[in-house]
């Protein structure tokens, strides 16, 4: 009954938009989800810049699972309310959560970045967008200057980002320093560790250092598959071609066990033919697709 009578108000376009949305909120409170989504389709389209219909198709969106419409209802709420904020808010977060970097998740998190520029998470959130979307200089650039600001109180997420950013960027100087101050203020950070030794590893004027350290890296009992693949990569670089090798056969002992994902997403860092002198710039980008940085701290 409910659902005829909200088609023939449609049909007729009886009511105004207010009163659509205020059916529609009554009819989403009752479950009836499809019906309410009807009366907040007609509300947005008849109240044009009416902000309480696109919030309405919004929650409508999310109650029948349609998380793409949703962001798409929040992007047009932003567009038109006179404290964006909490939507911009709102499609950063489903996009994060979701892993997915596209004009949306980066317009949002640029908008939160311009309304609060010393909001660190926000900050690093839209860093981390330019690395995702390859655009690693716009990372650096951003990350840098919210870093030099802090003056030494940027969080150890904030100065990861910055240091993949720079790695990605081709400065890897500039990422080994970041790296090496953060491991000297966090020494029991394993992940660090790894993140350092690896960096270093890139360059041949770093390369000694790394293969100092490496013995510290593999002091631990548990051997990741992101320590084991830097220890290929620096035995690699170091000329110690069979050192590498093996430290790859470890690795591919455990992956299926641990993550049977990794060998789908990077084939070639486990082909033994990259490791005897048929190596290029390939497998960089290979390694980059590798989830290598805990970016929770």
């Amino acid at each position: 009954w409910m659902a005829g009578e909200i088609d023939r108000a449609i049909a007729e376009d009886r009511f105004s938009p207010g009163t659509f949305v205020r059916a529609g909120d009554f009819l989403l409170r009752k479950k009836m989800t499809a019906t309410a989504g009807k009366a907040a389709g007609h509300a947005t389209k008849q109240g044009r810049g009416f902000l309480p219909a696109h919030v309405l198709a919004m929650r409508c969106a999310f109650a029948t699972g349609e998380g793409d419409k949703a962001i798409s209802c929040a992007m047009k709420a932003a567009g038109i309310a006179a404290n964006p904020k909490p939507f911009y808010e709102l499609v950063a977060a489903l996009k994060s959560a979701s892993l997915r970097t596209d004009k949306d998740a980066v317009m949002a998190l640029e908008k939160l970045v311009e309304a609060e520029p010393r909001d660190a998470e926000s900050v690093r959130r839209l860093g981390d967008a330019f690395l995702r979307g390859g655009e690693p200089r716009r990372a650096l650039h951003l990350l840098d200057v919210f870093i030099r600001d802090q003056k030494g109180d940027a969080s150890l997420a904030m100065r990861v980002v910055t240091a993949e950013a720079a790695r990605r960027a081709g400065e890897i100087d500039k990422a080994a320093k970041i790296l090496a101050q953060a491991w000297k203020e966090h020494p029991s950070d394993r992940d660090l560790l790894n993140n350092l030794v690896f960096t270093l590893a890139l360059d041949g004027k770093t390369l000694p250092e790394a293969q100092r350290l490496l013995p510290r890296l593999l002091e631990g009992e548990d051997e990741s598959l992101a320590i084991l693949d830097t220890a290929a990569v620096v035995c690699r670089n170091a000329g110690r071609i069979e050192e590498a090798k093996e430290y790859l056969r470890k690795a591919l002992k455990g992956v299926e066990k641990t993550a049977p994902h990794w060998l789908r997403m990077n084939p070639t860092c486990v082909d033994m033919e990259v490791y005897e002198g048929k190596y290029d710039e390939r497998l960089n980008v290979d390694l980059d697709r590798f989830e290598r940085f805990k970016l929770s701290a």
